[in-house]
């Protein structure tokens, strides 16, 4: 609110906006803020409730004996980048990947904060190279380059970084 009235200020008294225009944008950037909002809202919620129905606890039964406990952060890591790139939001795979990645921690004994930070480098990752990320479109549309090219341009440097990243989560996570 302090940054509206600030910015209301601003454009009123230097005359770059009436009242009247001011209010037709604000109000139409916060129609264009719902979506989003919306989008954050329901992936909270899918955090929470994969946390009351235990479901790091669960993928952690059902990986027990075919995945090694310390490819835990590197497993979560694979899966919060897949979740991100098929979404598009790095924002709302943190709040399903995070809780989920911190249960199966602590169903396996891996530090807490290694899954933490498996979930957010996997989301990151993902937001980065999706073509339907808001995060690369508005990078693409800033910059005037063709939003496939820019995602093109940037998808072999992130799988390699991927691969690196995956490779040291899986020995943090036998350390």
């Amino acid at each position: 609110m302090a940054g509206t009235a600030v910015a209301m200020a601003f454009f009123i008294g230097a005359r770059v906006l009436s009242l009247d225009d001011f209010f037709r944008h604000l109000l139409a950037g916060y129609a264009n803020m719902m979506p989003l909002g919306a989008i954050m809202s329901l992936a909270f919620l899918m955090g929470d409730l994969s946390a009351d129905l235990h479901t790091g606890q669960y993928i952690t039964q059902v990986i027990d004996g075919i995945l090694p406990a310390g490819l835990s952060a590197a497993f979560v890591f694979v899966i919060a980048a897949i979740m991100s790139l098929a979404t598009g939001t790095s924002w709302g795979t943190f709040a399903i990947m995070i809780p989920i990645g911190i249960q199966i921690g602590a169903a396996t004994g891996i530090d807490p904060h290694l899954m933490i930070g498996a979930s957010i480098s996997g989301a990151i990752f993902g937001d980065m190279t999706s073509p339907i990320s808001d995060t690369g479109i508005v990078s693409s549309m800033s910059t005037g380059n063709d939003h496939v090219d820019h995602i093109r341009t940037q998808f072999p440097y992130v799988i390699v970084v991927g691969a690196i990243s995956t490779i040291a989560f899986a020995v943090l996570g036998t350390i």
